[in-house]
């Protein structure tokens, strides 16, 4: 969003306490935590925390004191990385194109980065000049434990392409395992494979999550088109996770209602109220998802298609697999 506040903040008095401590401080600070510890690795971090908390016992700190802490064990400025995280609001999208695919120079992708904003509307105008140190992995697309590249993308990546080199002829995802704080847009033949993973069952549900999130979240933000993630979602029909499917029901839900507020209601000739064409095909789109999985819970033809994605929402985590 466009208002919001960074997660650190300077506190004048207690009364700002309640107001400062909220879902960025608390949930986006813990995502964001967890990327520092998988971008210095375990180990590194665990002996930074233990330098800082042997340091600073008994004592008051600031975030400076954990930053420094951090820097001196694995030798990189902790600080200037996090700052960028930490002192401004929002967080970036990452747009990725192929550059080329050589057998001399093998394959080279390009990343740019922009603060991403949910309600749409970029940011190349010059009135928002937010930008990241932003630590990305790339792996194979169908293989989030075959790692192929660590690199760290630059502030400048918000004017100037940052290119990475990788082995010709790869198929590559940026963020496996979703530990990243940032949405990512595949430009051109790089979503592809990654399609093609998701239709042949390879990516763990977490990532399937994080692309299916992604594709939604783009879409909505009018940075692609809605067919896109629609596409993606099609992919998902023998889909037998509960947690993917909450997302899939939240998505397909918001997409119901934007079409009920945005299309004109139909009537028949009795003055009936009935749905329009985009609502039934969207019906029939759910209904296609979601029927695997309701035969095999031995619910579908029990309920009404309107209900079935609420009766697939509401079974018990247990009984997905």
């Amino acid at each position: 969003m466009k208002t919001s506040h960074p997660i650190e903040v300077e506190v004048h008095s207690p009364d700002e306490v309640a107001e400062i401590f909220d879902a960025v401080s608390y949930q986006k600070g813990s995502s964001i935590i967890r990327m520092l510890n998988d971008y210095l690795g375990p180990e590194k971090f665990t002996k930074g925390l233990q330098l800082y908390i042997h340091r600073h016992k008994y004592g008051n700190t600031t975030t400076d004191d954990l930053w420094n802490a951090l820097s001196e064990v694995c030798g990189e400025d902790v600080g200037s990385i996090m700052s960028t995280w930490t002192r401004q609001v929002g967080f970036p999208v990452l747009t990725v194109h192929k550059v080329s695919d050589t057998a001399e120079d093998g394959l080279v992708i390009s990343i740019q980065q922009d603060r991403f904003l949910a309600e749409g509307g970029y940011n190349g105008n010059g009135d928002d000049t937010s930008a990241w140190y932003v630590p990305v992995t790339i792996c194979e697309a169908a293989d989030s434990t075959k790692i192929m590249k660590r690199v760290l993308v630059p502030p400048s990546a918000r004017t100037e392409p940052f290119n990475v080199h990788l082995p010709g002829g790869s198929q590559i995802r940026l963020n496996p395992s979703a530990v990243g704080f940032y949405r990512v847009q595949y430009e051109g033949s790089l979503m592809a494979p990654i399609l093609e993973a998701l239709g042949e069952g390879r990516l763990e549900h977490r990532d399937r999550l994080c692309v299916l999130a992604d594709a939604f979240a783009l879409a909505r933000a009018g940075r692609s088109r809605m067919t896109s993630a629609l596409t993606m979602a099609s992919t998902l029909h023998c889909e037998g996770n509960y947690i993917v499917w909450r997302e899939l029901h939240g998505q397909l839900g918001s997409l119901r209602s934007l079409l009920q507020e945005r299309c004109a209601p139909s009537h028949d000739a009795a003055g009936a109220e009935v749905t329009t064409p985009f609502e039934e095909a969207l019906n029939t789109f759910i209904v296609h998802l979601a029927e695997p999985s309701l035969k095999r819970l031995g619910r579908f033809g029990k309920v009404t298609v309107l209900s079935r994605m609420v009766g697939v929402h509401l079974v018990r985590p247990c009984e997905f697999r």
